[in-house]
């Protein structure tokens, strides 16, 4: 394809792109510096970043949009600031890496590089944690043992130290949901065994855990079977028969069914279900929002309720390791579904990666379990 048939960026365009990445890699986890001095002269730049195109900038390219026009094709809301590696790796695969990854990659990375600029409080920096379901706050994990978690608590995001010690004072009435301890860093839920030691420091104040073992997964190869479903929620026929699906082929279904199912929504079982409905009602005009469900995703990946998995199924997930993802692709509502990017890893499956349509209940409350 002829360079004159593309869209390309203006000079402008891609200054204010590497300007507003601060001239790092936008990708996430990524922050490689792409701008640095040369040894050719004492004015010499090396700029080894790259101005990709979100939706290509011609056809036939990765992503392209026949719809756009060409001053939308090469206007800045169409760019990404990347370093080289990863400017190649998002056109190797349109498939993992869509238009709304990339637009939320950008966005993230410019709010942090606006947050660093400006001095502002940076959520991302502190490590989020959920104790029961009530309190969310952010804080640093002192020490990891197996069976004891140190976490120093520095700001309460919900909820307060009356949650704590609703917790200490009421331990045995509560549900499994209502004793747990919910790391993002570990990406790992555990039951308390005990209720938490409250320690007032100098520094602040810091959470003693005792916490249960860490809960067995199966095989993502053993997910066992299930009937295929369409996106309109039917059973999805194949040759004139009901397709299965199973193992690795049945996690997505598994994945939209588990977290789109409404705690409380069983009838006989109020213990079964999720509360992402709650929680994407209550943080949603917030910049918390994609890492408090997040949450809600890790606890049902190392945790389950009570009284209703087998002995070999101890989560509501089964088979998730880590949670190493979770991006709200779009929150236009499909049907009362909204679309989110989720990444995973799968035992004795490896990585798994892809877009889940999730069930949202605009009415949903968070009650105090």
């Amino acid at each position: 394809m002829g360079k004159e048939n593309r869209d390309d960026f203006s000079s402008k365009t891609k200054q204010a792109l590497a300007a507003r990445a601060n001239f790092r890699c936008s990708f996430t986890g990524c922050a490689q510096i792409t701008c640095g001095p040369s040894h050719e002269s004492s004015s010499a730049v090396n700029n080894t970043g790259v101005a990709s195109h979100i939706y290509a900038a011609a056809p036939g390219g990765r992503r392209y949009r026949s719809d756009m026009t060409s001053e939308e094709r090469s206007d800045i809301t169409n760019g990404i600031w990347l370093c080289v590696t990863h400017s190649v790796m998002i056109d190797r695969d349109e498939v993992i890496f869509t238009p709304e990854v990339l637009l939320q990659m950008k966005e993230e990375h410019e709010r942090k590089i606006q947050h660093e600029h400006l001095k502002l409080p940076e959520e991302s920096k502190s490590e989020l944690f959920r104790l029961g379901s009530q309190l969310i706050f952010t804080g640093e994990l002192l020490s990891v043992e197996p069976t004891i978690w140190n976490i120093k608590l520095d700001e309460y995001i919900s909820g307060d130290k009356f949650d704590i010690l609703n917790v200490i004072n009421c331990f045995d009435d509560l549900t499994n949901e209502g004793k747990c301890i919910i790391s993002e860093l570990l990406s790992d839920a555990r039951l308390l065994t005990i209720p938490p030691r409250m320690v007032f420091t100098s520094t602040g104040l810091i959470l003693e855990l005792k916490v249960s073992p860490r809960a067995k997964r199966i095989s993502g190869r053993n997910l066992g079977s299930d009937l295929a479903l369409d996106d309109t929620g039917d059973l999805l026929m194949e040759n004139g028969d009901i397709k299965i699906i199973s193992g690795i082929d049945r996690l997505s279904q598994h994945l939209m069914i588990c977290l789109s199912t409404q705690k409380g929504e069983v009838y006989g079982q109020p213990e079964i279900g999720v509360n992402l409905s709650e929680y994407y009602n209550l943080f949603k005009c917030t910049t918390w929002l994609e890492r408090i469900l997040k949450l809600e995703v890790i606890y049902h990946s190392a945790l389950g309720p009570e009284n209703h998995l087998p002995v070999e199924r101890q989560t509501t997930l089964e088979c998730i390791d880590r949670v190493e993802a979770f991006y709200v692709v779009s929150d236009i509502l499909d049907k009362d579904f909204f679309t989110v990017f989720i990444g995973v890893q799968v035992k004795d499956y490896g990585l798994w990666e892809g877009e889940v349509k999730i069930y949202l209940d605009k009415n949903a409350k968070l009650l105090s379990i």
